[in-house]
């Protein structure tokens, strides 16, 4: 099992979180949208084989592609750069402003990108069903 260090300087890992990153904020948008694959589709005027494929898991989206999904779903693309240790340090204050509650939540945030990035399968639960909201 590879340690959060080594996990964190993985390409992959970077990769698929933002994969995953993307694939639930467009299921998110869809759910709260009551929106379908091929609403989404002609929206965007891609094909509804392309969203399935980003719903799957299946996808390498550009950048430019990225943006447009993330301004599509009413959501900013923000990305940024930090050293490995800022990012430690960043999550630790982080953690310490934040309530047990919500350090929990976000515990389950972290472990659920890194079984994501083991595993191939991605499934999405509304945050409501988790009782998250």
């Amino acid at each position: 099992m590879k340690s959060k260090k080594e996990i964190l300087k993985s390409p992959a890992y970077w990769y698929e979180k933002i994969q995953n990153d993307l694939f639930r904020e467009l299921y998110r948008y869809m759910d709260e949208n009551n929106k379908t694959q091929s609403d989404i589709a002609r929206e965007m005027n891609v094909t509804k084989g392309y969203i399935s494929q980003i719903l799957n898991g299946n996808f390498n989206p550009t950048l430019k592609k990225l943006i447009e999904f993330s301004l599509f779903v009413k959501k900013l693309p923000v990305i940024g750069f930090v050293t490995e240790e800022n990012y430690k340090r960043r999550g630790k204050a982080a953690s310490a402003r934040k309530t047990k509650r919500s350090n929990k939540y976000e515990n389950q945030l972290i472990l659920n990108d890194i079984k994501a990035s083991r595993s191939a399968k991605k499934e999405y639960i509304p945050l409501s069903a988790k009782g998250r909201i």
